[in-house]
């Protein structure tokens, strides 16, 4: 890989598989034709986002409103990823050790016996999520977080960067990239997902919908209380001042950091071992620390014109 920056066409790391336009890990599209075929309930509750836009963060805040702020949870036996499980990922943080010792992935897990309302995250583009979903035949409420780009192929880098080279049987070709070698990928869209860019304006684009609650990043860090209200409001929860200040408090960056239920520790098993912590920051503006001025310019330009037509803006600080 090439620190400069060009134009040249990367090769798809090969972890990665195309599953209808878009890049996903190769075990994700082991289960992506049962996902498709979910049956959603009208109560379900998902968490929607590009990787590393505050995922986390919104699932214990939706969980906290869904659970009438009971923040005992802290310090239960289950992880936020088993009350409140990722789609297209059928494991959980506890199971990272053994993750990479299976011979045979397990079969897709049975979503359908989970009790209502159903908790989901997913970092599925719009298209790629349940057809009942796409095709509005079920209207489950989605909370879709976005966060500036920059910011988020900081965060990503360090993610991806810090798994083990060979974790899922397969190379990481990123387990000793430098960021710049890290940019040029993103910026082609060849990472988990796909391209950022396309995933925020398919979410942005149905904003009005009254099942999808778009939600910044930078929202969140200005005025958390006012979001987690927003939050509440969105899932029609009543909840009381004292309430949303219990919530506001368990999801500081701070809390939740040392919080062993959402912090996902058991991650460590599958991670080098000067790998970053999964939650690593935290803040806006970190990209300032990785960019060149002419990375940050091109990616000035790139977003300008992904966005011009939608109206999406993010702010930096």
């Amino acid at each position: 890989m090439s620190e400069k920056i060009q134009d040249e066409e990367l090769p798809l790391p090969s972890y990665l598989r195309v599953y209808k336009n878009t890049f996903l890990s190769t075990y994700m599209v082991t289960y992506m034709p049962e996902y498709e075929k979910l049956k959603c309930r009208d109560d379900d509750v998902y968490v929607m986002s590009y990787p590393k836009c505050g995922t986390t963060w919104m699932q214990a805040i939706v969980w906290l409103v869904m659970n009438d702020a009971d923040v005992a949870f802290q310090g239960g036996s289950k992880a936020l990823d088993e009350l409140f499980p990722m789609l297209e990922w059928p494991f959980n943080s506890k199971d990272m050790a053994e993750f990479g010792k299976l011979k045979k992935l397990p079969e897709c897990p049975d979503w359908e016996a989970r009790p209502s309302p159903r908790l989901f995250k997913t970092h599925l583009n719009f298209q790629l999520l349940p057809t009942e979903i796409v095709e509005r035949t079920k209207t489950p409420k989605i909370v879709y977080v976005s966060r500036n780009p920059k910011d988020t192929a900081v965060s990503f880098y360090h993610f991806i960067k810090g798994f083990d080279s060979s974790l899922f049987g397969v190379h990481n070709d990123f387990a000793n990239s430098t960021f710049p070698e890290f940019y040029k990928y993103y910026m082609q869209g060849k990472c988990d997902y796909g391209e950022y860019w396309a995933h925020q304006v398919d979410f942005w684009e149905r904003r009005h919908w009254k099942n999808i609650l778009f939600v910044k990043y930078e929202d969140m860090k200005k005025d958390l209380k006012g979001e987690v209200r927003r939050v509440a409001n969105f899932l029609g929860k009543n909840l009381s001042e004292e309430k949303i200040d219990k919530i506001v408090e368990a999801t500081t960056f701070s809390s939740m950091k040392r919080n062993n239920t959402v912090n996902y520790t058991g991650m460590k098993a599958g991670r080098t071992q000067d790998a970053t912590p999964f939650m690593r920051k935290g803040v806006a503006g970190d990209w300032k620390n990785y960019f060149t001025a002419e990375m940050s310019d091109n990616m000035d330009a790139v977003t300008q014109q992904k966005f011009a037509d939608s109206g999406l803006q993010h702010e930096y600080e």
